[in-house]
């Protein structure tokens, strides 16, 4: 806070205290008259005149007046609610996977496999950017679940395909369904005039985002 807030603070409790203690004395009962009733109206205003000051000489902090402020303040904004989104994502990941039986990891591999009949141990570890020691932990725990199985490339006997068994599949597409219906659930709690600008919104978002990981790679 500035020193000169801190010091217009202090004047005012100090006029606030000043005007209580008199009030004190001032009602103090008396032989002739009695007790006196308490007026409460100027200690009230005080206390109101107390709060409007915090908000005045605070309002800058949420209102900022240059350009500058404002796209400080609005990239604050951004961080804080993309940061509160993905942390909501994550959320949803971890309960989808407890849901269906699965690990998180266990759950990823699964869903590359909708648009794919085979695939190779390294094509897993390149989608699912982990070590092939990784890829191979997560194959072993679907093939324990009998979600997944091992077979002989026909054209190259050196190269191990990874499949789905039919219990996989239907593994798939009950993820599947599970998301379409959650991001559909999600969309019915929007306004539906919003729905369109929150999606418009959203595809500018991410247009940015490959803009700025691009300068980053």
């Amino acid at each position: 806070m500035p020193d000169r807030v801190r010091h217009d603070e202090k004047r005012l409790k100090t006029v606030f205290i000043d005007i209580s203690i008199l009030n004190q004395v001032s009602n103090r009962p008396t032989a002739r008259t009695g007790p006196k009733k308490k007026c409460r109206d100027l200690t009230f205003f005080l206390d109101k005149a107390l709060d409007w000051f915090y908000f005045v000489n605070t309002m800058n902090d949420f209102y900022p007046t240059s350009k500058e402020q404002v796209a400080r303040y609005q990239a604050k904004k951004l961080q804080e609610l993309i940061g509160e989104i993905t942390q909501c994502c994550q959320e949803k990941t971890l309960y989808q996977a407890h849901r269906f039986g699965l690990t998180q990891a266990e759950m990823k591999c699964l869903l590359l496999f909708k648009e794919e009949r085979y695939l190779t141990v390294k094509g897993l570890a390149q989608k699912l950017e982990v070590a092939k020691s990784r890829i191979t932990r997560i194959i072993d725990g679907l093939v324990n679940k009998r979600l997944a199985q091992r077979m002989v490339d026909p054209e190259d006997a050196r190269v191990i395909l990874i499949s789905l068994t039919p219990e996989g599949q239907k593994q798939v597409e009950a993820l599947d369904v599970f998301l379409k219906d959650l991001h559909h659930q999600l969309l019915l709690e929007l306004k539906e005039d919003d729905r369109k600008n929150i999606l418009a919104y959203l595809e500018t978002l991410r247009s940015s985002m490959e803009v700025i990981k691009q300068q980053l790679v």
